[in-house]
């Protein structure tokens, strides 16, 4: 560790530049993103943008030469940073209002997908494209939404559903728009 004191790795590193990142975790409980370049002694560390800030809270992926991870800033909003490798930017959240980003985002059809939390603590699905962010919709406004993290099954987008009744269904996304196909339960009592 950089300081004694400081608790030290967190989450799964990752190669990105020929480097190596993770998260770490310093006295201060904030989270900065450390790199190693596999020969020295030290880390480095990418400076959050405001010292107040918890910072990097996932682990990291990368999409089309550029590191992307969930940052928690000052007013407890999750963002999206993301690392060309030199400069660090931030994906403003669709509403200033939203809570934002939540767990682990995945790339589908060369875009990043991740769950997005609105200010109304709705689920919904956030795709990002490298440039433009969209947000898609939810089957119904009483829905709470997508639910746990999204996996690629078969070139489709699978992610549980939590339906207004409280019921869990899963739910596919072909990427070739903001429709959503959910799959019914076996038997429409269970969930």
């Amino acid at each position: 560790n950089a300081n004694a004191s400081d608790l030290g790795y967190q989450g799964l590193p990752i190669v990105f530049n020929n480097e190596l990142y993770i998260k770490y975790l310093n006295t201060n409980n904030k989270n900065l993103l450390a790199k190693y370049n596999g020969t020295s002694t030290s880390l480095s560390y990418i400076a959050n943008a405001d010292p107040n800030d918890v910072g990097y809270i996932s682990s990291p992926i990368i999409m089309n030469n550029v590191l992307y991870i969930r940052y928690l800033n000052t007013n407890n909003k999750s963002v999206l940073a993301k690392f060309n490798g030199t400069a660090l930017d931030f994906i403003s959240n669709a509403n200033a209002s939203d809570e934002g980003y939540v767990g682990f985002p995945i790339i589908f059809n060369n875009e990043l997908y991740i769950r997005y939390l609105n200010a109304n603590f709705k689920d919904q699905l956030a795709k990002y494209d490298g440039t433009t962010l969209s947000l898609i919709a939810n089957m119904n406004v009483s829905d709470a939404g997508y639910e746990d993290n999204p996996i690629v099954f078969n070139n489709e987008l699978y992610i549980r559903y939590l339906n207004a009744s409280n019921k869990s269904q899963l739910a596919k996304y072909s990427g070739s728009g903001t429709t959503l196909i959910t799959i019914d339960n076996a038997n429409a009592s269970d969930g």
